[in-house]
């Protein structure tokens, strides 16, 4: 027999009992020291949730290697908002101000959809609050950039789809309800506009239905109408030829539209330049006015170098 002491009474406790509250005692300790080399491994493995079920946010920027054969270099990736990965079908979604770089290009949007097997982008913007579009879609390589609603694009092949695009070809714009992207220098666009107005909604434009943009050459069109605020003007063309490269070349002269209080509406200085050779060239414009007048006018230009 053993006494247990307490302030106000003593208890007797059998021998054996005693036995037995020492030896759990002694478990506890065991299994105590156990839990703290081992218990944070344990909730950690046991709580673990593949990330394509929980969204992760992103405090910097990421990189991935892709299997061999399928890219020739490496993706960097980063969103500040979350980025969910699906392991089986091998695709990464990224959210908020996302963006991705590969390769001398760069893409922005809001959401970016990259599938790694088949080597795609699918990027698009978001509708907040004030039902206004945000964080627009924008690609930009080392010698072009575009800003469209939503785009499709292939690493590998180098092929897109860009849609309710507009990019900068020199001293003009484009714009486009659909561009198809060829290659790096060649790209078709459905139901197009080129101006040299900068604003989202231009206010003239040589409206098309089909044209052809060669990188640092020139831009063809077919069928082709002159509008100013939307309204089809009489000036129209069986087909269109702009420039597009740095330097002297032959193309259309896209008019100038206006208001006088004496001669009402015009187009003003539209016509056609001829980049004859190195030293002599040929310019020839016109004006026309709503209320009848007209003029036109041909300037040319030689020198010789010595």
């Amino acid at each position: 027999m053993s006494l247990s002491y307490n302030k106000n009474k003593i208890y007797v406790l059998p021998t054996k009992l005693k036995h037995l509250l020492n030896v759990q005692v002694y478990l506890f300790i065991i299994v105590f020291n156990i839990s703290q080399l081992y218990g944070i491994t344990q909730f950690e493995s046991t709580n673990f949730v593949p990330d394509s079920l929980i969204p992760d946010t992103i405090q910097k920027k990421d990189s991935v290697v892709v299997k061999p054969g399928s890219l020739e270099a490496k993706v960097e990736y980063q969103a500040t908002d979350s980025i969910v990965f699906d392991v089986d079908k091998q695709i990464m979604y990224l959210y908020g101000q996302a963006n991705v770089d590969y390769d001398g290009m760069t893409l922005k949007a809001f959401f970016i959809e990259f599938d790694m097997d088949n080597n795609t982008l699918f990027a698009k913007g978001i509708i907040d609050s004030t039902d206004k579009y945000m964080e627009k879609p924008s690609f930009k390589n080392e010698s072009q950039e575009f800003f469209s609603d939503s785009m499709r694009y292939n690493f590998k092949t180098k092929k897109g789809k860009i849609y309710q695009a507009k990019t900068q070809q020199d001293d003009g714009y484009v714009h486009g309800e659909q561009i198809k992207k060829i290659n790096e220098d060649i790209f078709f666009i459905k139901d197009g506009k080129y101006t040299t107005c900068d604003h989202d909604t231009p206010h003239f434009y040589i409206d098309a239905q089909k044209l052809k943009v060669i990188k640092n050459d020139k831009i063809v069109t077919g069928p082709a109408v002159l509008k100013i605020a939307e309204v089809p003007t009489p000036l129209a063309l069986p087909f269109g030829l702009f420039p597009n490269k740095k330097g002297k070349s032959s193309g259309i002269i896209v008019p100038a539209p206006g208001e006088s209080i004496t001669q009402g509406f015009f187009l003003k200085d539209g016509g056609y330049y001829f980049s004859i050779n190195d030293y002599y060239d040929l310019k020839l414009q016109g004006d026309i006015y709503s209320r009848g007048s007209w003029l036109a006018r041909a300037s040319s230009n030689y020198k010789k170098r010595y």
